[in-house]
């Protein structure tokens, strides 16, 4: 009954926190809504509501007895807030910055131990690697941070495709037998503000946000040992990513690279601008054949992490 309680706390707490957030920043901290017709503006930095709820769930779990140790949860939650956060606070910053900085989120995990030291593949197939097992999570924070953020092209397609991966790491942590708390109260503090972020957005992720629910998959994951289950569903937002850097060799932001993938058309819709030389990445891949509206491709998006997070449940269940 305890979790029942904590995760409605959760759910009033964030919904609480992101009200007052986008009315005292509304018109202040904002950020031009680019694919709608004329000039619209939309809060931004939706890290700091989404981090002050994740942090209120967590110290409440804790309080009530449901979680132990909080405070290298707290402090991986905050690095990766506060490594977007700098972001958007010196939007010049070279584009190594955020790599290199995913690195950080890790180490409070590593230092108090809060990982495990094997690796599950298929039910019986469990490989054990003390060693080895600190290097993979540090790679996961760096792929998933920054995959989330590239993917943060929509209204609703970072944070709908992190409460999806989120969702199949829950389900496959309760399949084989391990009680999810943690994964469920960040969707529980996550929930609000993806129903602010969708079509029509009325708070954006900014890289603050998109860096720190980008952390929630690789802590979950490690912790209820669903990694694999984990990377299948994070599909899209590798292959993205992964298109990207094929085509650049390096992490660019998309401000500096001077292609324009995709822009609003007269019609309202979303038409790829087929230039040559721009990264094929999931946006312009999910506009080549005809342009759509946002709300559409925020649908496709979203059954694309359905789907890949479907062949993720496999692993468990095999």
């Amino acid at each position: 009954m305890k979790a029942v309680e904590v995760i409605a706390i959760t759910i009033i707490l964030s919904t609480i926190i992101h009200v007052i957030y986008i009315h005292i920043v509304e018109e202040r901290i904002v950020a031009r809504d680019v694919f709608k017709k004329g000039v619209k503006y939309v809060v931004d930095w939706g890290g700091i509501p989404i981090f002050v709820s994740l942090a209120a769930s967590v110290v409440v779990a804790y309080l009530q007895g449901l979680i132990d140790n909080p405070i290298p949860i707290l402090a991986s939650l905050f690095i990766a807030f506060l490594v977007g956060f700098i972001d958007d606070l010196k939007p010049g910053l070279p584009g190594y910055y955020k790599p290199l900085a995913s690195v950080i989120p890790v180490v409070p995990l590593i230092y108090w131990g809060i990982y495990p030291s094997t690796l599950r593949i298929f039910d019986g197939y469990v490989f054990n690697i003390p060693i080895i097992y600190p290097f993979l999570l540090t790679l996961g924070f760096v792929i998933s941070l920054n995959a989330v953020n590239m993917l943060d092209v929509i209204n609703g397609s970072a944070v709908s495709g992190v409460y999806i991966v989120l969702f199949y790491i829950v389900l496959a942590s309760a399949i084989i037998g391990r009680l999810p708390i943690l994964g469920i109260l960040f969707m529980a503090g996550l929930a609000p503000f993806l129903v602010l972020n969708v079509y029509p957005a009325k708070i954006f992720l900014g890289n603050s946000g998109a860096m720190l629910i980008g952390s929630l998959i690789p802590i979950s994951a490690s912790l209820y040992r669903v990694e694999v289950t984990a990377l299948f569903a994070m599909y899209p937002f590798l292959v993205n990513g992964l298109f990207y850097l094929l085509r650049f060799k390096s992490f660019i932001e998309r401000r500096l690279h001077g292609y324009k993938v995709a822009a609003l058309g007269d019609d309202g819709l979303i038409h790829d601008m087929c230039e040559d030389g721009a990264p094929i990445v999931l946006l312009k891949f999910l506009v080549a054949s005809r342009p759509k509206h946002e709300f559409r491709l925020w649908i496709e998006i979203s059954i694309l992490f359905i789907v890949s997070g479907l062949v993720g449940l496999l692993f468990v269940l095999i």
